[in-house]
């Protein structure tokens, strides 16, 4: 079985639960923190590795304290990820009583996603690439486009909170592969509702696939060029796991509304969380052999 590409970043993050969130520059409140191992790359291959699907993963890793402790557990879960001279930097993810969230960011060397990270990559061994926003922000994005180009595999695209800092040139090229895109409404500030179809719409027809719509509070939508779905919620969702976990199932043949039904149910039980649970994991596990079989 060939292997699925992750392209992102491994981050360490300091979770700190506040009262409120601050404006600017404003002094605040720490309730409760702790340090957590985060980013896009990490959660994919861990999800990856725990569903025993194939995966090959790009992702630099740096050196200082935070780079330490990602090559140690790193080395713990066999996770293998390119390590690289320079920094590894780090954030603070900002969460308030109404669910709230901010991330501060101290960058490092992470988000440096080149091309001579491509040198094991062999373009034969890959038929599908998952690529997070977190691996176009550098000004070494083009690198990945190129990569892209001569894999010419399946591309799924979550851009998540970093979709505004992304070059239009970037976003263009990312089209161009015609991707299935996971998109956040925080992403597109979109304030009325009303348009949304009309939206959905003109990005169908630059990107010829399937949009996953995440609206928090409103629900996840899935567009189609033949069909068209919503999936009600009250809560905040982690749009990174939504995208790993449709990945993983439409893998799996899983058909696109169950398979956003299941990524939905991921996404709300991970938010804030850089794994889930075992008993989570094991129950998503079973959903995910039911609706294999069902299909079958």
């Amino acid at each position: 079985m060939k292997k699925t590409l992750i392209i992102g970043t491994m981050q360490t993050e300091w979770l700190e639960y506040v009262k409120e969130l601050p404006k600017g520059n404003e002094d605040y409140e720490v309730l409760s923190s702790r340090l957590q191992l985060s980013g896009s790359a990490l959660k994919a291959a861990s999800l990856y590795q725990q569903f025993g699907f194939p995966y090959e993963v790009i992702a630099p890793v740096g050196r200082g304290s935070a780079g330490e402790m990602l090559s140690a557990y790193l080395e713990e879960k066999q996770i293998d990820v390119q390590h690289v001279e320079g920094i590894h930097g780090s954030s603070t993810l900002l969460v308030d009583s109404k669910d709230r969230s901010n991330r501060i960011y101290a960058p490092g060397v992470e988000f440096d996603i080149s091309n001579n990270l491509f040198l094991t990559i062999d373009p034969e061994n890959i038929d599908r690439v998952l690529v997070f926003g977190d691996a176009l922000i550098s000004e070494n994005a083009k690198d990945v486009i190129d990569l892209l180009q001569e894999i010419q595999q399946e591309v799924y695209f979550a851009p998540g909170s970093y979709f505004q800092s992304i070059e239009d040139s970037i976003l263009d090229a990312m089209l161009d592969f015609h991707p299935i895109m996971i998109l956040e409404d925080t992403d597109l500030l979109l304030e009325n509702f009303e348009y949304l179809e009309t939206m959905i719409s003109g990005l169908q027809e630059d990107s010829h696939n399937t949009i996953l719509f995440l609206a928090q509070f409103q629900g996840l939508y899935g567009f189609e060029l033949t069909q068209k779905f919503l999936l009600k919620n009250t809560s905040f969702e982690d749009a990174e796991y939504i995208a790993i976990a449709y990945s993983l199932a439409r893998l799996a043949n899983v058909d696109s509304k169950n398979a956003l039904l299941l990524a939905q149910e991921m996404g709300i039980a991970a938010i804030h969380h850089q794994t889930l649970s075992f008993q989570q994991m094991e129950l998503f596990k079973q959903r995910l052999k039911g609706m294999i079989l069902h299909a079958a």
